[in-house]
């Protein structure tokens, strides 16, 4: 997107707007200045739709909520959209998006600011619940943060003094797409063997637990924390009669507050994966702060304290003090808050 990012409207103006375009659905709303949301509304069935479609439907709806609250499109100083998958931020063009393949290449930033005429800030959906988190959530009160999301799928949002950090195209924090087992027989979505989304996603959930079914969770797990003597867990769940759909982070987290052992040994196992992630993450960009978020962080203390602990097993005497790991707070809103708060970064 060619328009200068600088925030050049009043910063009175009382209402901001954001955009959060998912796979299956689109969200839509007015946000307060201190991060609360005033109105909202949803736009569904729009994944087949071609993408000029649905720059009309949010630019309508953008348009029907501020009616609502009586103010003008040139009373925001901006809109901000997130999506997922990999966004160059300056240019506003979607580069790929997996939950929306239509979108490949579509310059969405100049589409969208042509049909409602005021600036708009196109970022990955990581990016936006990062900066969401650390305005207005677990990350306030620190000049640095890391946001990580696992979900459907991984990402990562990074704010150094006080900016999202989004490197020479607007993709830092890929950090699903790290390789960490390259000899793994587990695909992640990319198409590559060993991303760490593959062992700490849901998207590729049923693949893990099948072959944690048929190898056992010790020798199929992480090879730095592998103990091969151990024996794969009994399970009530007959997962061989389920199909992939039916094997969902949900299942996994009712078997867990069950007290069902493998299902325990799974969510250990992605809580394993995650804190290698985070390591790597930290030797990379060494800050004192990282937010959790996503859903899988509804699989609760078996989940997050285990990636506390091996966390700190990894960094070891590497820190002089052992960054914090919160949870998020905001939940399911932060990408459309984070969005709608981007026209308030400084850069």
């Amino acid at each position: 997107m060619v328009t200068d990012k600088i925030v050049s409207s009043p910063q009175g103006a009382p209402l901001l707007c954001g955009v959060d375009l998912g796979g299956t659905k689109i969200a839509i709303a007015l946000v307060e200045r201190d991060g609360h949301v005033r109105a909202q509304r949803q736009i569904r069935d729009h994944r087949n739709v071609p993408p000029r479609e649905v720059v009309s439907s949010i630019a309508a709806t953008v348009r029907e909520l501020l009616a609502t609250e009586g103010i003008l499109l040139t009373d925001l100083p901006g809109i901000g959209v997130g999506t997922s998958g990999h966004v160059n931020y300056d240019r506003g063009i979607v580069i790929t998006n997996s939950n929306l393949p239509g979108f490949k290449g579509f310059p969405l930033g100049d589409r969208l600011q042509g049909e409602l005429g005021v600036p708009i800030y196109l970022d990955n959906d990581a990016n936006a619940q990062a900066w969401a988190e650390y305005r207005f959530g677990a990350g306030q009160g620190f000049p640095d943060m890391a946001f990580i999301t696992a979900s459907t799928g991984v990402g990562a949002g990074l704010i150094v003094h006080g900016t999202i950090f989004r490197g020479v195209t607007g993709t830092a924090g890929e950090m699903g797409h790290a390789i960490v087992e390259p000899t793994s027989s587990i695909i992640c979505g990319c198409g590559r063997p060993g991303c760490l989304m593959a062992y700490t996603s849901g998207l590729t959930l049923p693949q893990v637990v099948r072959e944690m079914v048929a190898c056992g969770p010790r020798l199929a797990g992480a090879a730095i924390f592998r103990d091969p003597s151990a024996d794969a867990a009994p399970s009530s769940i007959d997962f061989t009669a389920l199909q992939d759909r039916e094997i969902t982070g949900e299942l996994i987290g009712e078997g867990l507050r069950g007290g069902d052992p493998f299902c325990r040994q799974v969510v250990e196992q992605y809580a394993d994966y995650f804190a290698i992630g985070l390591n790597n993450l930290y030797q990379t960009i060494n800050t004192a702060h990282f937010v959790v978020g996503g859903g899988l962080t509804g699989w609760g203390a078996p989940y997050l304290d285990r990636i506390r602990e091996r966390f700190r097993i990894l960094v070891k005497d590497q820190a002089a003090s052992i960054p914090e790991i919160r949870l998020a707070q905001l939940g399911a809103e932060a990408a459309v808050v984070g969005a709608a708060a981007l026209p308030l970064e400084q850069r």
